[in-house]
């Protein structure tokens, strides 16, 4: 859930006549500041999309109830995630999928 916020546009400066200091891309990447994480609030009240981004049906009541499975699955939704922003969609699907295969095999 993404709160909207609306602000004001104020009137630019005037910009010629003045020297702006030039910088590299490498060096303005560096200056940025992201934080990725994963909305687990969300996803918990929308069992759906939790369904939906993993592929498959989840038992959500058992991972209420284990901190282990519930950081799991927080893990394997941010990743999905990420792989989307980084279009590597397939090979995480498949990954997860790899993944999801072996913990059921182990159990």
């Amino acid at each position: 859930m993404f709160m909207e916020q609306q602000f004001e546009l104020e009137e630019a400066p005037p910009i010629r006549d003045q020297v702006f200091e030039r910088i590299s891309i490498e060096n303005a990447i560096k200056k940025f500041y992201v934080e990725f994480s994963c909305n687990m609030n969300y996803y918990l009240e929308h069992q759906d999309e939790i369904e939906k981004d993993l592929g498959q049906s989840v038992d959500l009541n058992h991972i209420l109830n284990n901190r282990n499975e519930l950081k799991k699955l927080e893990q394997e939704l941010f990743y999905l995630q990420m792989s989307k922003i980084l279009d590597e969609n397939d090979d995480a699907n498949d990954c997860v999928q790899q993944q999801s295969n072996k913990a059921n095999n182990n159990t």
